[in-house]
């Protein structure tokens, strides 16, 4: 997960950049690699490191603050992109994305000792 949340916030820091319709699809498709291996990642780490017993509640749990996490950065965007247009609101992924691999780096993960 660590690495798939670093290699996706590297993969957007171009896309602000992008001027053509074209090439900004091509960009997000590539980009969009790394979504679901990083999603994968992160639902594994959860199922290593959570009970058997609570895993349905670890993953609710981690399912909420993804949840919770997109309301407001959609609402930052919405703002960047009235105020600065549509490329820059990319810029907010990119910060979310930093705060992401940093966390995921910083976090120490222990596995259940209950299986």
């Amino acid at each position: 997960m660590r690495w798939g949340a670093l290699l996706l916030t590297l993969a957007l820091v171009p896309i602000p950049f992008v001027t053509s319709v074209p090439l900004m699809a091509a960009a997000l498709f590539v980009t969009g690699f790394g979504i679901s291996p990083t999603l994968i990642g992160a639902t594994s780490l959860i199922e290593r490191s959570v009970p058997t017993a609570r895993l349905s509640e670890g993953l609710a749990v981690a399912h909420t603050g993804i949840a919770t996490g997109l309301a407001p950065g959609a609402a930052i965007a919405g703002q960047v992109v009235d105020s600065y247009g549509a490329s820059a609101a990319y810029v907010v992924a990119i910060i979310s994305g930093v705060v992401a691999s940093t966390a995921a780096w910083i976090t120490v993960v222990r596995s259940s000792s209950a299986t």
